[in-house]
């Protein structure tokens, strides 16, 4: 019978290979986009043998969210850690640096983003217009049928749902401290204020940057400019009522 010992070094030397294998297969995807990578090469890129990538992954497309969830969880998890402070006095703020942030995962890793948009959101999460698309088809337009009800960046694996349940507390409490700070409208429930802001962020910024219809323009100014009008509205603050 194995001891404790030896059983949580052999899983310790799990994690870091299947991490390996994720890191490689993320290089190979953004270098030769996912449809152009082969679980050969991730193999040959990891320094592990093709049976080992196989006995953790039965095919790329296992691979693909679980590094998403990577790319997102080394850019948002050390605002995770840190939680909201009690005494905020400026939630917004970390909202918008929460969500600049997590832009910057799109914008670092823009094949793996497209890729995993196209194959692993289903019905409920992204409604795809057609099926069969590939990650690097950068002609197909994004209108709102195409936007993510919640910033899940595992689709259905159970890392993902454990990010997603994190990433959603942490915006409706950063909500909620807005509501009680008044700067935020209280006939709208932080939930329902969540599920307007994030469909509207892809459809109308992270989306179309994906697919080449942003310009030159960096995400981050992007995404600052859809804040700046989800938090200000169509009447800015100059605007005088007729």
């Amino acid at each position: 019978m194995d001891n404790p010992g030896r059983l949580g070094l052999r899983e310790a030397k799990k994690r870091e290979v299947r991490r390996t294998i994720v890191t490689a297969a993320l290089a190979l995807f953004e270098e030769r986009g996912f449809e152009g990578t082969t679980m050969e090469e991730i193999a040959a890129a990891a320094n592990v043998s093709r049976p080992t990538v196989f006995n953790y992954f039965s095919q790329k497309e296992a691979i693909l969210p679980i590094a998403w969830n990577q790319v997102a969880l080394d850019r948002l998890g050390p605002q995770l850690d840190a939680g909201v402070p009690g005494d905020t006095d400026r939630p917004l703020d970390l909202l918008r640096r929460f969500l600049v942030r997590f832009g910057d995962a799109f914008a670092e890793h823009p094949e793996t983003a497209r890729a995993f948009f196209v194959h692993h959101i289903q019905a409920g999460s992204l409604r795809r217009r057609a099926h069969g698309l590939r990650g690097r088809d950068r002609d197909r337009p994004i209108d709102s049928s195409d936007s993510p009800d919640s910033l899940d960046p595992s689709g259905s694996t159970g890392e993902g749902q454990e990010l997603k349940v994190r990433i959603d507390d942490y915006l409706t409490t950063l909500l909620v401290q807005a509501q009680r700070l008044g700067q935020v409208r209280l006939d709208y429930d932080p939930p329902e204020l969540l599920g307007l802001l994030i469909p509207g962020l892809f459809a109308s910024t992270i989306g179309p940057w994906l697919w080449g219809r942003r310009g030159d323009q960096p995400l981050a100014v992007v995404i600052t400019r859809h804040l700046d009008f989800f938090l200000h509205g169509l009447c800015g603050e100059s605007s005088e009522s007729t």
